[in-house]
């Protein structure tokens, strides 16, 4: 698939019984645009313990770190894919309209879910094999 405007899906929240976002798959750039945010926001954290960090890093299992690199919250920034993906929502706890805004005051586990979720979906690419079919 080479384009991917407007390719959205209603994808149930798995620890919300009978609740759904609208996920929008996003491009290579808006995946881009939110890494970039990701280390932005670090970056400041990262100059203010200077050599602390490459001491420690240097100390850090190869194991920690690759598990760290699979989880895309550790890569894009959570705001950033939430507010260019997440299209809109319904079920009984968002009975609220959708409303761009509205995306700060979701709970912890659901934010995390949903950008998680729309990596996953960005990132998905076909094989051969399921483009035939």
């Amino acid at each position: 698939m080479a384009l991917v405007d407007n390719i959205t899906n209603w994808e149930p929240i798995p620890h919300e019984e009978g609740n759904e976002f609208l996920l929008r798959k996003l491009t290579w750039k808006q995946l881009e645009r939110a890494a970039d945010a990701r280390a932005d926001r670090s970056a400041p954290r990262v100059r203010a313990v200077g050599g602390e960090v490459m001491a420690a890093l240097q100390t850090v299992k190869r194991d920690d770190l690759d598990e760290g690199r699979e989880n895309p919250l550790n890569t894009y920034d959570r705001g950033t894919l939430l507010e260019m993906g997440v299209a809109n929502w319904r079920g009984p706890l968002y009975e609220k309209d959708f409303k761009k805004e509205s995306i700060e005051q979701l709970d912890s586990d659901t934010a995390d879910w949903a950008a998680t979720r729309l990596v996953e979906m960005s990132k998905k690419t076909k094989t051969k094999d399921q483009q035939r079919d």
